[in-house]
């Protein structure tokens, strides 16, 4: 019986570490994927850029309202010049508003020199079929 209990303690830990490793480098993932995209779209403004890494969620606006905002966005900062180290992401799940389903999700603040001024943007980024996409993005 002691035998039994350990065994299920050992794999239940196992488990719970499982969980934290994966977390960790889905966070690390989150953190690379948002610099890339910013730097992506943003140097300089790139619409296409944007819908090649949106989400479906984020593909329903329509490509008008996208296009504005972008060349509001360039309008108001000019192209990115550096990224700031300090990236940070939070992971939580949720279902997403397009197919209803589980997802991972990743709320990340870049901090940005553009040309004309600094800037934090928010990205929420989703992961689907182990690839981040962005749901949303915003200025701060």
């Amino acid at each position: 019986m002691k035998k039994i209990l350990v065994l299920i303690v050992s794999l239940a830990t196992l488990y719970m570490a499982s969980a934290y490793v994966r977390a960790y480098f889905w966070e690390k993932e989150a953190i690379e994927y948002s610099k890339e995209s910013l730097i992506a779209i943003a140097k300089p403004w790139n619409i296409q850029n944007l819908l090649k890494k949106a989400s479906p969620t984020l593909k329903m606006n329509p490509v008008e309202n996208l296009e504005q905002t972008v060349k509001a966005d360039n309008l108001l900062f000019g192209s990115l010049v550096t990224l700031d180290s300090t990236v940070k992401c939070k992971l939580f799940s949720g279902k997403d508003t397009y197919d209803n389903k589980k997802h991972i999700y990743a709320t990340c603040t870049v901090p940005a020199q553009f040309e004309k001024k600094h800037a934090i943007f928010l990205l929420q980024l989703m992961q689907e079929n182990n690839s981040w996409y962005i749901n949303d993005l915003q200025v701060n």
